[in-house]
């Protein structure tokens, strides 16, 4: 199927660069750009001309950090630093995602949101809970938008009630990526919370997860001073904390995800030049928690590529 759309274009192919195209054509094919042209195609044969002459035409957003299960908390706690906030605000909410009911009618409004802000790509926490974080894919699904959706994994410095064991939360992460495949948009993301969060033996679990069956991670590095001494207290025998997710299997070898990167070594930057690690940079968050501020400039000149997150719900805003 070939679908011609008329407008004005404007796009950025790079972090420097706004690309123009007035009055073009765009060539759809089969849900894929294929070309702009200057002239009406006349080689594509028969297809649906659309012409949205004199508007103009962006790309969807994309939000690369972001928690479903923390969209109803959106603004409170922003008193605390990290720490504080997930032990008094964040954990005892998501706790309530075990429920398959309060999970949907908590995530519904969640992905609502998403579409009317013009987030149509996201890579997205659930939470602990493997059912819940089915629903928020399946709503993600019937909404028609595109997302990575991972089911979070903690075994360690975490309250009783949202807590597995590495073992038990191995088989429900294996058991959350089976469930999955029966979506076509949604796609599976392994989702180690954060270092603290997470024993070695459930790090090297998922990382060799993430190799046998090439899938991608997503978690957070470096976002506080306080959790970066942290790690290096939970983890003595690593030079810090991307040496525990390279050590494990968590960078390199499929595409990872590391949000906030405020507070990097030159150690954790080689290894995030080395490996390919992507950075999602999160401003509102980082500021309202007060975790210090990411040198996104320095970072991009060094050439290493940074993403932007809202990172709902420590973000109070959801739109990009």
């Amino acid at each position: 199927m070939t679908l011609i759309i008329k407008s004005d274009f404007i796009d950025t192919p790079d972090s420097k660069e706004f690309r123009i195209r007035e009055e073009a054509y765009l060539v759809v094919q089969d849900g894929i750009i294929r070309d702009f042209r200057r002239e009406m195609p006349r080689d594509l044969g028969d297809g649906t001309f659309i012409d949205y002459s004199g508007k103009l035409m962006i790309p969807p957003f994309c939000d690369m950090h972001l928690h479903g299960s923390q969209f109803l908390q959106r603004g409170l706690g922003m008193n605390r630093e990290l720490i504080g906030w997930l032990n008094d605000y964040t954990f005892p909410r998501e706790a309530r995602f075990s429920d398959p009911d309060f999970a949907r009618r908590a995530y519904q409004p969640f992905v609502d949101a998403l579409y009317r802000a013009g987030t149509m790509r996201s890579a997205i926490f659930g939470s602990l809970h493997r059912e819940g974080t089915l629903i928020l894919a399946e709503l993600l699904e019937e909404k028609g938008l595109d997302a990575y959706v991972g089911k979070v994994n903690m075994d360690s410095n975490s309250p009783d009630y949202l807590r597995e064991t590495w073992e038990e939360s191995l088989e429900e992460t294996v058991s959350f990526i089976g469930g999955m495949e029966r979506f076509s948009r949604i796609r599976p993301i392994l989702t180690p919370r954060f270092v603290p969060s997470c024993s070695g033996e459930l790090l090297r679990g998922l990382g060799k997860l993430a190799g046998e069956r090439s899938l991608p991670v997503q978690s957070h590095l470096c976002e506080t001073e306080k959790e970066v001494a942290w790690v290096r207290e939970l983890f003595p025998d690593h030079r810090g904390y991307s040496h525990v997710y390279d050590d494990t299997g968590l960078f390199g070898g499929h595409p990872s995800l590391m949000a906030h990167g405020i507070y990097l070594e030159e150690d954790d930057l080689e290894r995030i030049e080395r490996t390919g690690t992507v950075l999602v940079h999160c401003p509102d968050s980082n500021l309202n928690l007060a975790s210090g501020i990411m040198d996104v400039t320095g970072l991009l000149d060094r050439g290493l590529p940074v993403v932007l997150g809202s990172d709902v719900g420590g973000g109070h805003e959801l739109p990009m």
